[in-house]
């Protein structure tokens, strides 16, 4: 319970990151209510389709990223109802991506890139970086970083380009390692967003000579203080769940399946905060819903918070019963 508060926040978080990045305006309300299929304003719908995508990481559902049609088919259901909001002439316009000429600019509008063109030369250069991305002879993470500079640099598309390959890079950093890792990119990304384009520009300029030393070793740097910083917050969650649930067993708990619910309500507080669900309850106790009922029916009022405002109803532990009374 503990790990999927974890990972619903780190996903919020990254979401939101992703989108602060490129400009998009979200909160982490509205991506949360997407994730709980809450109503929305249908001036925010625009966003179901990126959350709905990243839920894909967390419930490992499989995408595939072998053609230049499975970048096309999925850009179509995760960046373009985004970037058709702001922009609704830019819909790629090619056979797969763009046909015309893209230039990234900087805030001076100096021309600091120009995307592949035309189109011919694009489909063939991108299905030489999928190629790379999938190719299992080159070490996993240099593949996967090379990729997302390939894709910047070819930019198929006249924007969204950037949250695209965000994903990409976070979806396989999940399938090999774990959905915690892919879940920190765009957060570390955006604390460091100047150092992240400046690695561009300094692998783009004509005196690197194409080299992608610099940007393969950035990139490790900046996954390395993501990873160390989601060990740190799940260290220090520890130690507190470790700390509260000592003051736990000080209270006299019926049965064992009580106990049991009174740990697993503990994590649902600790972390998200939202609470636990009786179906995360029945999976985490092997018990049937009727047991887990019954359980939740005979636990004091004053030990529970219920949140009734979204269904499936959630339960955390009131943390006044642990931290007021001064016997525990």
């Amino acid at each position: 319970i503990l790990l999927r508060q974890f990972v619903l926040s780190s996903l919020i978080d990254e979401i939101k990151s992703t989108n602060d990045i490129e400009g998009v305006h979200s909160t982490k309300k509205q991506i949360k209510d997407i994730l709980e299929s809450q109503p929305i304003s249908k001036d925010f719908l625009h966003l179901k389709s990126v959350v709905d995508k990243y839920s894909k990481i967390i419930n490992n559902e499989d995408i595939y990223f072998n053609s230049c049609q499975d970048i096309r088919k999925f850009y179509d259901t995760f960046a373009l109802d985004e970037v058709l909001t702001e922009h609704p002439d830019w819909k790629p316009d090619g056979k797969i991506f763009r046909k015309d000429l893209v230039e990234i600019t900087s805030a001076t509008d100096k021309v600091l890139h120009q995307g592949v063109y035309p189109e011919d030369k694009l489909i063939i250069n991108m299905s030489i970086a999928l190629d790379i991305l999938n190719n299992e002879e080159i070490p996993f993470l240099i593949r996967v970083i090379c990729f997302h500079y390939f894709f910047g640099y070819l930019h198929p598309f006249y924007d969204g380009n950037g949250r695209t390959a965000r994903f990409i890079f976070s979806y396989y950093l999940a399938k090999e390692f774990d959905e915690i890792v892919a879940l920190r990119l765009s957060v570390i990304i955006k604390r460091y967003k100047k150092k992240y384009y400046d690695i561009f520009q300094d692998t783009d300029n004509e005196y690197n000579k194409g080299d992608l030393t610099i940007f393969v070793q950035t990139f490790l740097e900046m996954l390395n203080k993501g990873l160390k910083e989601a060990i740190d917050i799940l260290q220090k969650k520890l130690s507190q769940l470790e700390t509260y649930s000592d003051k736990l067993n000080k209270i006299i708990i019926s049965d064992n399946i009580t106990k049991n619910i009174y740990f697993i309500l503990l994590q649902a507080s600790l972390f998200f905060g939202e609470g636990a669900t009786i179906s995360e309850i029945m999976k985490t106790t092997k018990k049937s819903r009727g047991t887990i009922q019954q359980r939740l029916d005979n636990i004091p009022k004053s030990h529970l918070f219920i949140n009734k405002n979204i269904k499936p109803y959630r339960y955390k532990l009131n943390m006044l019963l642990l931290k007021n009374n001064e016997n525990l």
